[in-house]
């Protein structure tokens, strides 16, 4: 065991884990990650509720055990710039602005508040290839789609589809974004409702034609038999709940009409008023016990 500032380190243990070659000294051992590569060493520390344990840098370790005690506040930095190196003869003390103007200098920060002071020259700079974006549609694809778009008749999937690109790029294509260059009409996507969306099992036409049927006199069920559908899609067509976007007449939904009135109202709270149950009310009006209560709360008919 040797002891350090703040600590002790177990030299067997150290050593094993450093491959000497002829110029760096190699951890190892566990390092703090893939990306850094520093070496990490286990520090054995006294405490009063017994030994404890801190990780410390093993190129930090190293100097110590030949330099001395490391001064506060000061770094220890790499000569050979090989990270996981632990000879001291590659290792020096150095400050905060020394470490930052290493980085720097050979290559490995971007935007630091010292590249200034140590910016590469042209000639020491990696050569930046930019890539093209790879087009896998030719500009005469590209207008004919936009044509074929604009003229209607065919929907954004059923292009994409067609020329095998996905559907966000065939709207980039579309509206412009992309294939600039290309030239075509410019488009506006339009919205897949309708006829317009691929999964669509009825047409414009067709809708209208089942309103206007509807407003003629022919019933649901009638036009259910006709068109092959249910009596519910029937009713949805012609109250406008669905296919809103196509014109023609609409069932008007009546609003409930009232089985009471003024006076049988008047004679409900009346009876209630006397005592009389409201099982028997409703046996005597037909109705139901809970619209009597509601009557008499002047929950419902509160206007009278």
């Amino acid at each position: 065991m040797e002891n350090l500032r703040g600590g002790t380190v177990n030299l067997e243990r150290f050593w094993a884990r450093v491959k000497k070659t002829a110029t760096c000294w190699l951890w190892l051992g566990a390092k703090r990650d893939v990306k850094q590569g520093y070496g990490m060493v286990q520090v054995t520390v006294e405490s009063a509720r017994g030994p404890a344990f801190r990780t410390e840098a093993a190129h930090r370790i190293s100097f110590e055990l030949s330099n001395g005690p490391i001064p506060l506040g000061s770094y220890v930095l790499h000569s050979c710039d090989t990270r996981e190196c632990v000879n001291p003869a590659h290792l020096r003390l150095g400050t905060h602005d020394e470490n930052m103007g290493d980085k720097v200098a050979r290559g490995r920060g971007h935007g630091s508040f010292l590249q200034t002071l140590y910016r590469p020259t042209v000639e020491s700079r990696r050569p930046v290839v930019i890539r093209s974006r790879i087009r896998k549609l030719t500009s005469v694809q590209a207008r004919d789609a936009r044509t074929r778009y604009a003229a209607g008749g065919v929907t954004a999937v059923a292009l994409a589809r067609e020329y095998r690109i996905s559907k966000p790029m065939m709207i980039g294509v579309l509206t412009g974004r992309w294939y600039r260059d290309a030239g075509g009409p410019i488009n506006t996507i339009r919205a897949m409702v309708g006829e317009n969306a691929p999964w669509a099992k009825w047409t414009n036409q067709q809708v209208k034609e089942i309103r206007e049927k509807h407003a003629n006199g022919q019933t649901q069920r009638a036009l259910a038999a006709e068109y092959g559908a249910d009596k519910q899609t029937i009713s949805d067509f012609v109250r406008g709940t669905r296919w809103v976007h196509v014109p023609g007449p609409r069932m008007t939904i009546r609003a409930p009409h009232r089985k009471l009135t003024k006076s049988e109202v008047l004679a409900i709270r009346q009876a209630r008023v006397s005592g009389e149950t409201c099982a028997r009310i409703a046996a005597r009006f037909g109705i139901c016990t809970a619209t009597v209560s509601l009557i008499a709360r002047r929950v419902h008919h509160a206007d009278i």
